[in-house]
């Protein structure tokens, strides 16, 4: 390929016995989602078309785009907001692909200099802001988050259960693969369900991320000083993934995908929960492998 690629192998899949779902969306593909995010007690909804095209016999690229506000505090976007966000969609929708592998493994973004210039011009700084982004997009701690929030957004659609095998009511434990802020991937243990049996397979995957793979050092130190002692385990930050989804088991085409990211951050106080409820318009869908009426 003429680009580099970060091969993250994120929350990749274990082998299991027995028939594995498959990811087999047809390309080129394009279908569009509404993308609901609940956060501090806030929610907006957007919609984008996520775009999918061959790259080369190993490798898909993965696109989105045509990005427009729906709705913001759970009331419809006005005319004045709209305008306010279309700047911000459209950095959003200036960022390139992300890769994924044809059975559906999350491979990386491009990091070599073309990537970072087309990010930088997205956001048309002015003056010292262009060096001070610059070099915020150059450092690889930045790059590292946005690979592993691209990661975990991909996992909570199809990684989680690309090649997995989990029978109707069934729950099985399964070693998956995390990128840590370290930027080093790292297995740990996955717990996957499915529902009883029906038309479609309700799915859902949780994840416990160890507290050492969340770059938290300096709040641990905060914590230190706060407490007077030493944190206790229940007394640590912590994260936990857990991943929803309705699809079929034979093409992971979902009809809705939903990513709850709960974070503690420091005892005492509730815990903070950040919702992504996404919902596929496979109707509207054009390629991908859906039958057409």
């Amino acid at each position: 390929m003429a680009f580099a690629l970060v091969l993250t192998a994120w929350l990749s899949s274990t082998a299991q016995a027995g028939e594995p779902m498959r990811f087999d969306w047809t390309t080129p593909c394009s279908v569009p989602v509404e993308d609901s995010v609940e956060k501090d007690g806030g929610r907006s909804t957007t919609r984008y078309d996520v775009r999918l095209e061959p790259l080369d016999d190993t490798h898909v690229a993965v696109y989105l785009e045509h990005f427009q506000a729906l709705s913001v505090e759970g009331r419809p976007v006005t005319d004045a907001e709209q305008k306010e966000f279309a700047k911000r969609l459209a950095q959003v929708g200036a960022l390139p692909p992300f890769f994924v592998a044809r059975d559906g493994a999350f491979v990386g973004l491009p990091t070599d200099k073309a990537f970072i210039d087309r990010v930088f011009a997205a956001f048309h700084l002015k003056g010292k802001q262009k060096a001070t982004v610059r070099a915020l997009l150059s450092d690889d701690a930045t790059r590292n988050l946005m690979i592993a929030d691209t990661a975990r957004m991909w996992w909570s659609w199809i990684g989680a259960w690309a090649g997995r095998t989990v029978d109707p009511g069934a729950t099985v434990q399964a070693t998956s693969t995390y990128l840590g802020a370290d930027g080093v991937p790292h297995e740990l243990p996955t717990t996957l369900t499915r529902g009883e049996a029906t038309a479609t397979a309700d799915l859902t995957a949780e994840l416990p991320i160890p507290i050492e793979l969340l770059g938290v050092d300096e709040l641990v130190g905060r914590l230190r000083e706060l407490l007077h002692h030493e944190p206790t385990a229940d007394e640590l930050p912590t994260r936990t993934l857990r991943a929803t989804t309705s699809a079929d088991p034979a093409t992971l085409r979902p009809t809705r995908t939903r990513l709850e990211v709960h974070d503690r951050v420091v005892p005492g106080v509730p815990e903070q929960l950040t919702v992504r409820d996404v919902t596929w318009r496979w109707d509207q869908a054009v390629g991908c492998g859906v039958p057409k009426p």
